[in-house]
This record gives C-alpha cells, structure tokens and sequence, in this order.
C-alpha cells in the first residue's frame, strides 16, 4: 500500500501509521427508491483511523473533498467480464485488476470467475494528477474465500498495484 500512497502524496508518518493498522469493514448494500445501487462502507482501524466510503453504482462523476486526498472526482458501478481501464494503464494492470494475475505476475482469479459483477471505482484528483482505480470481488486463497480490493495508482506514467485482503465475518 505504502507505494501507492506514496505516488498519491501521503507523507510518510500517515502511511506508516496505516501499514501497521488492522481495518474493520461494515459493509452495507441496498437499493434507493430510484433502483439505484449503493454501497456504504464504514471503516475503523487500529490507528484511530476512521472514515465512511459510500459508493452509488451508476457510473456518475462525483466531485468531493476527500479527508485524505482533497478534492477529487469519483465513479463507481458494477461489471462483468473485463474491466475497461480509466487511466493509461498497462496491460498488466488490467489483468491484476480483474484478478488474472497478482501484482507479481503470478496466476490467480475471482473465486466466481469473471462472470459474476464485481465493483469498479475509480478517483481522479486533478490536483495531485493520480488515478486510482480498484476492483472489488472475492478470491479463493489458500482454500479460504476472502473478500479483496485490488488497486492500481498511475502518475505521469508510473504505476503501483496493491491487492488488499480482508476476512469474512458474518
């Protein structure tokens, strides 16, 4: 993670403050009066860190100051097969976001295979002059189901991946 937030100008205190935080996740899906899809994610970690990300899945910009980012503009949705990349990724980034490869090269999948929807997000910030786009699905690892959001940051041509991996408690 470090890189990637390193190529979005978080300094180092804050990000080594996250490397060694636990996150809790409480996901909440539902459905509005419109039909369209949101998802509401209240996040708490170890390192006093808290935040709410709320995602409505219509693919609509969304410009919003971001506690940690600042301004930044933000769209999300749901899809299936291969993901169409925002920003000038490579072709590996593609396949490490639709989870056929980790950011090591080596082989791996969406536990439902490419089928299924899974969640795009991607945020822009004009200021800071990054892209960040995640994918959101589950992976089989080590015979367990995890819940995983796979990240690609790209700026003035560079780009770092990171794959995040987070028990299932139900």
């Amino acid at each position: 993670m470090a890189p990637l937030l390193q190529l979005q100008g978080i300094n180092w205190m804050v990000r080594k403050a996250m490397s060694l935080s636990t996150p809790t996740l409480q996901i909440k899906q539902y459905t509005d009066e419109a039909g369209k899809v949101h998802i509401d994610i209240e996040l708490t970690a170890t390192a006093g860190i808290k935040g709410t990300e709320s995602r409505t899945l219509d693919w609509e910009p969304v410009s919003l100051t971001h506690g940690m980012f600042g301004p930044v503009e933000s769209r999300s949705r749901f899809y299936t097969g291969k993901v169409e990349m925002q920003s000038e990724g490579v072709e590996n980034d593609v396949q490490f976001l639709d989870a056929d490869t980790l950011a090591n090269g080596d082989a791996s999948s969406w536990s439902e295979g490419s089928d299924p929807k899974h969640v795009q997000t991607v945020m822009v910030s004009k200021e800071g002059g990054w892209v960040a786009e995640q994918t959101w699905g589950f992976e089989k690892i080590g015979g367990a189901r995890y819940y995983t959001r796979r990240m690609v940051v790209s700026k003035s041509g560079k780009s770092e991946r990171a794959r995040l991996v987070y028990d299932l408690v139900h």
